[in-house]
Parts: structure tokens; sequence; C-alpha cells
């Protein structure tokens, strides 16, 4: 299997905060891998147009995705309550943290 590869969801998700922060270059970025960079589904796959059953391809700088991480760990902090106890949200920015450490892993 190919390294470097996110669900769609994942960038989704990455996208939106990404734009709530107003980091638009690396937003495009994402957008740009979005329409270029999809896998091709297997011949039997049932919902081929179905685009959050996709994954991507990730040919993005050692830069950009430091700062994408930095950013989810900016979050993940955020996201926890005055006693330092997790929340949904936090569960959340950490799935999506762990997902961009290990593409970060993959590129070196």
């Amino acid at each position: 299997m190919k390294k470097n590869i996110l669900d769609y969801i994942s960038i989704k998700s990455t996208l939106d905060e990404l734009i709530k922060f107003g980091e638009t270059e690396i937003a495009n970025n994402l957008l740009d891998i979005i329409n270029l960079n999809e896998l091709p589904k297997p011949e039997k796959h049932n919902l081929k147009k179905d685009i959050t059953t996709s994954y991507f391809e990730i040919n993005l700088s050692s830069e950009i995705i430091d700062k994408i991480i930095d950013l989810f760990s900016e979050l993940e902090v955020e996201s926890l309550t005055e006693n330092g106890e997790s929340t949904n949200s936090t569960n959340h920015y950490v799935e999506l943290l762990d997902k961009w450490l290990k593409i970060q892993d993959e590129q070196n």
C-alpha cells in the first residue's frame, strides 16, 4: 500500500479547522489534494461516486505538515477541561493529530 494516505473525512476535518484559523494557503493545498490525488477505488466498490469513501495521497511539504500538527496539538490542549480531562473534541483532535503524525513519520 502507498504511504501518505488519508481518508476524505480526515482531510475535510483538517480543512475545516484550517479555514477557522485563517490558514487559507494550507487549506488550498488540501483542496488541491482532494481535486487531484484521489486514489482509484476497487472495481467492485459500490460507492465509487461517493467522495466520503475516498482516500487521497498526501503530497505536502514537511513544513506544511508540521503546521497542521502544531494546530491539532494546540486544539487538543485547548479542548481539555479545567481539570485536564478529555472531552469529545479532545478525542477528535487526538485522532486527527495521530493521522498527521503518521504522515509525518512516513515522510522521514
